[in-house]
């Protein structure tokens, strides 16, 4: 099973990003690998797969558990087809997610529809400016970037100051989620809010690690959020995700009267249909209008304590 793992992971190798590679490693070793790596592949069955897989179910790892059967039904279909496996090999993945959909227990994310109220977005600045609030520097600089900018916290955190020009006003993102570059307007806001991390700048990135050359992880984001509200330092607004300040900025935007394609490619979405064929647009002047607009609004959202000299401090 290690092996069958380790086989799939170098076929995953330059196809897939790294992040995501490393994703599959930590999910099939958690899952399988770790308590079942030395086990003969063709050993495999149901019954044990369905074990380890209802045991992430009863945890509320649905999720999970969904992403691990369907990357080990590819990993084993790899070893069939590399003759690693017998041809005639029946697939116990593909059994144990057909017993899943059978029963209607659902392994895939549900769409977010949580976004942030201006009451909680005040509560919010408020809690980032206080002692309570448990985030680095750099988990803050991603939380910002991402609500000032509208872009995932993904691309918050591996933001590079070579890519920033703040003469135009731009950040220029070319490793992007659907693999198309884009240009992201910045605020005049926004623009000062970086002048000032300068007296930060370490390395490559905005958002540098504490334990190493690289950026921030974004699992640590979400992992700080989960601790805060565990030890009470959260603040008192319902719980929340990095990616609900993306979906934060869509809403109050569309509630502004920002035109639909404008939204849509401040978010970077790919179009679809026959308007994703001819119109190739990035409205990168409407943007910037529009995140302005954004980002004087918040403004009047923040505490009066100038929040760019604490982050900077």
């Amino acid at each position: 099973v290690e092996s069958l793992a380790d086989d799939y992971l170098k076929e995953l190798t330059g196809r897939r990003k790294e992040k995501g590679v490393k994703d599959v490693r930590r999910t099939l070793n958690n899952v399988l690998v770790k308590n079942h790596g030395k086990l003969q592949a063709r050993l495999l069955d149901k019954a044990l797969l369905q074990k380890v897989t209802f045991a992430q179910i009863d945890r509320g790892n649905n999720v999970q558990a969904g992403r691990f059967l369907r990357e080990l039904s590819a990993a084993l279909e790899v070893a069939i087809d590399d003759g690693k496996l017998p041809s005639d090999f029946g697939n116990p993945a593909q059994s144990v997610m057909a017993t899943l959909k059978r029963r209607k227990i659902r392994t895939t994310a549900q769409a977010g529809k949580r976004w942030l109220k201006d009451p909680e977005l005040r509560k919010l600045f408020e809690w980032l400016q206080s002692a309570a609030c448990t985030f680095s520097n750099s988990q803050r600089i991603a939380i910002e970037l991402t609500l000032r900018t509208a872009c995932r916290s993904g691309e918050a955190i591996s933001a590079r100051w070579e890519d920033i020009d703040l003469e135009r006003g731009e950040w220029s993102l070319t490793d992007t989620k659907t693999g198309v570059p884009r240009t992201i307007a910045l605020s005049k806001q926004t623009v000062a809010w970086i002048r000032t991390l300068t007296v930060l700048r370490s390395g490559e990135f905005l958002c540098p690690s504490s334990k190493g050359s690289h950026h921030l992880s974004q699992k640590s984001l979400t992992h700080q959020l989960w601790h805060a509200r565990k030890t009470n330092r959260h603040p008192a607004i319902d719980s929340w995700s990095p990616h609900d300040l993306r979906r934060t900025v869509r809403t109050r935007l569309a509630e502004m009267g920002i035109p639909t394609q404008v939204g849509e490619a401040m978010l970077g979405h790919s179009r679809s249909g026959v308007e994703g064929i001819y119109d190739l647009a990035e409205y990168l002047p409407q943007i910037r209008e529009w995140l302005q607009v954004w980002n004087d609004h918040l403004d009047t959202l923040r505490p009066k304590a100038n929040h760019l000299q604490v982050v900077a401090s």
